[in-house]
């Protein structure tokens, strides 16, 4: 005799409850989905920007540098403005639509600019949008997030948005293998740009129909301090944020722009009809990883997987610095994407553990603001090491300093400290 227990949908059911997923609230799916929508459209565009400034504008890999980690400290600076006036208007999704919308327009505009001036511009516009969305963004998931699946809830959100980004860059790759002769022209670059545009706006609509802001409580705005912008007001954020602060901020110096790993498989022989590929693999891996990988944190701890986030790091890097051919490069970029679900995730769900929620939005700010600054120095420092000594030493660099970070995790940040 079969029990109700003993039905095919039940046991599906029993599956997804174990997994957690039946305890994703609905507004978190569809955030989720817009920024799958959004990584797509961002990952089809700037996944061939790299190669667009170096074969059509012609700039050596210490200028790609300046620039990425220009637009990118733009982006970041924004994002603690953004999470600060989050906190303050308590209405994050305006904010994040505000910022959808920006970015929207500039990548309609990227196809029609040719000019390096313009670019820079057109760039920056978009890393702003990028930058208002993102605090308020991972806020958001910390507010409607219950406590016992929160770093669940934070890797189904990192898991939709770097699917996005596997998507977008398999998109590039089938145009550039369908079209690709004896040489990329820059119409090919501007078709790429122009196809892009189509699920950026695809996610505004999500976005504004089906995400609604957490309703506080009357107790949750009194304790609303006012416009945190003040440095006095930081201090409210409390002592573990700040030892978090720290040693994330060290270990973000391991960290370099994207464009590099693109860059470094191009100077192994992998072809450039082929680069797309390996940001496929990159997103795909942190995409497949950063659910369960958020999932476990929320049984087994979040120290166990940032430690090993740390070993990936280390591991990408020496594969980087001495592998040669494709075998070692796409088994680097797998352990780069290993680590990026692992800190990435693990980073994120600790601002929301350590962080007072009345000034969620502003802790991911000033995170933000943080790696904008290391962002600012770390990718041209390592665009002139490359330009300067070879492409193995930048990943040398980044494996001594993963090494020093964690250490610094261990002496100051004990089991204690990683209590919700």
């Amino acid at each position: 005799m079969h029990t109700n227990n003993d039905h095919p949908s039940s046991k599906s059911l029993g599956f997804l409850h174990r997994l957690n997923l039946l305890h994703i609230p609905k507004p978190i799916w569809a955030l989720s989905i817009s920024t799958l929508l959004m990584t797509l459209s961002g990952s089809i565009v700037f996944t061939i920007a790299p190669h667009y400034l170096v074969d059509v504008l012609k700039l050596d890999k210490q200028s790609v540098g300046w620039m990425e980690g220009i637009v990118e400290s733009f982006a970041l600076m924004i994002r603690m403005l953004s999470g600060t006036l989050s906190d303050y208007f308590v209405r994050r999704k305006m904010i994040i639509l505000s910022g959808y919308g920006l970015s929207t327009l500039a990548k309609m505009a990227l196809p029609f600019v040719s000019s390096v001036i313009a670019i820079y511009l057109t760039r920056i516009t978009e890393r702003i949008g990028n930058g208002l969305q993102a605090a308020p963004r991972e806020a958001l998931v910390g507010d409607l997030a219950p406590q016992k699946v929160r770093g669940a809830c934070y890797g189904i959100r990192n898991a939709f948005g770097k699917a996005g980004s596997s998507l977008g860059a398999l998109v590039v790759f089938i145009i550039l293998f369908n079209v690709v002769t004896l040489k990329i022209s820059a119409d090919t670059y501007q078709l790429i740009f122009l196809v892009g545009i189509i699920p950026s706006a695809l996610a505004c609509i999500i976005l504004y129909l089906f995400v609604q802001d957490k309703t506080k409580s009357k107790k949750e705005a009194k304790e609303n301090k006012g416009f945190p912008l003040k440095l006095m007001e930081l201090r409210y954020l409390g002592k573990r944020f700040w030892i978090l602060m720290f040693v994330v901020t060290i270990f973000n110096f391991s960290h370099f722009s994207e464009t590099f790993l693109q860059l470094r498989a191009r100077e192994v022989g992998v072809s450039v009809v082929y680069a797309p590929l390996v940001m496929v693999l990159m997103n795909l891996t942190i995409a497949l990883a950063s659910y369960p990988v958020g999932n476990l944190s929320d049984k087994f701890g979040r120290r166990l997987f940032l430690s090993l986030g740390f070993l990936c790091v280390i591991a990408a890097d020496l594969l980087l610095a001495f592998g040669d051919g494709y075998t070692s490069v796409f088994s680097a970029i797998t352990f780069w994407g290993v680590q990026m679900a692992m800190t990435q995730g693990m980073i994120s769900t600790l601002v929301t553990d350590t962080a007072p929620p009345v000034y969620r939005g502003t802790a991911f700010g000033v995170l933000n603001v943080l790696t904008g600054i290391v962002y600012f120095i770390a990718s041209p420092l390592y665009g002139w090491v490359w330009d300067r000594f070879g492409g193995m030493w930048p990943f040398l660099g980044s494996g001594i300093i993963t090494i020093m970070s964690f250490i610094l995790m261990y002496v100051l940040m004990n089991k204690n400290f990683f209590r919700a």
